[in-house]
């Protein structure tokens, strides 16, 4: 397979598995893997939002 088409493979394969994860597992998991397929896992932005008390009773 040629690198190009392995390297958009590997992206796709994070991204997918990064959806069906938590965020500590995606940063964990990210941390032990080589720095070239690991940026897709962790968004660059904490991607939460946040609400008040009244909004999650609601």
């Amino acid at each position: 397979m040629p690198e190009r088409q392995a390297r958009e493979l590997s992206g796709a394969t994070m991204l997918t598995l990064a959806e069906q994860i938590t965020g500590g597992e995606a940063r964990h998991l990210a941390s032990v893997l080589p720095a070239e397929i690991a940026p897709p896992l962790v968004p660059p932005e904490d991607v939460a939002q946040k609400f008040g008390v009244a909004e999650f009773v609601r």
